[in-house]
């Protein structure tokens, strides 16, 4: 029988990158309103404290580490740090990513455009997975790595191919690691939402005006993602409630993947078309 401490995670420490603001912040003070210990790592020192700060004055228990996930040096020093203090971890979610604005034909990007969108978004989940995996796996109690992708890894987006090819490399690496570390009852998991708003992705930024009025009706759900909905869905991989989830991935995307094309049409809530009628993306590009 499921009990309300099954969701707690009273006792467990937690370590989220890209924690500082958007939905790293809100999977950091989500996990910390459960009762984890969070360690935020972030390469922004003032986003950082000032997300310390604010947990903590809520009554959570956090601490910062200044660390640029792509750079191995640093992700290495952390985690030779925290086994030498002996700190133990429950929970990874690797949160950083980035489209780095690089939106053009795939036949226009240069390779050294594909390592970049490689290291921030593929390669830097390596890195924290050797480097931090290890310290989970000697506590010998178990744990869950989470990983945060897209829906992009799961439906075709032209003009960003490299960003997505590595969004569907996430879950690749997620099935294989998983059935690795099941024996050490390491669960691997990923969430994948769909777009949300944050400081570092605005829709409204992007989004012609004129169409705005329409926003209702480009999700079946009738609207964009919150950082609130991944964090969601991270603590249920976080905690005992998915002690049974391995190797799988989550969607949290309000709909859009089992939409396919389809959309509402406008001002009519059951009326639907795979054929909408436009004159532009609707997107500031």
């Amino acid at each position: 029988m499921l009990k309300p401490e099954d969701m707690s995670l009273a006792g467990k420490t937690a370590l989220v990158t890209g924690a500082g603001r958007g939905i790293g912040y809100a999977i950091a003070e989500t996990l910390a309103n459960f009762s984890a210990e969070v360690l935020l790592l972030d390469k922004d020192e003032a986003l950082l404290q000032a997300a310390v700060e604010r947990i903590t004055a809520a009554g959570g228990r956090a601490v910062g580490h200044r660390v640029d996930v792509t750079d191995a040096a640093e992700v290495n020093r952390l985690a030779e740090a925290l086994s030498e203090q002996g700190a133990g971890m429950d929970i990874l979610v690797n949160n950083v990513g980035d489209h780095l604005n690089l939106i053009k034909p795939f036949l226009q990007t240069s390779e050294e455009e594909w390592d970049a969108i490689y290291d921030i978004n593929l390669k830097q989940i390596y890195r924290c997975v050797r480097a931090f995996a290890p310290i989970i796996r000697d506590a010998g109690s178990g744990g869950s790595i989470i990983n945060i992708s897209s829906i992009e890894g799961y439906r075709a987006i032209p003009t960003c191919a490299t960003y997505g090819a590595m969004k569907t490399a996430i879950s690749g690496f997620v099935r294989n690691l998983a059935m690795e570390l099941a024996p050490y009852r390491i669960r691997v998991n990923a969430v994948a939402p769909e777009t949300t708003e944050t400081e570092q992705v605005d829709p409204k930024a992007f989004t012609h005006p004129q169409y705005l009025e329409h926003w209702d009706i480009w999700n079946p759900m009738g609207r964009w993602g919150q950082p609130k909905d991944t964090a969601a869905a991270v603590l249920y991989l976080a905690s005992n409630l998915s002690e049974w989830v391995t190797g799988t991935t989550m969607h949290v995307d309000g709909g859009a993947l089992a939409a396919g094309g389809w959309y509402r049409m406008p001002g009519q809530e059951q009326r639907w078309t795979l054929a909408p009628v436009i004159s532009d993306s609707g997107f500031i590009y």
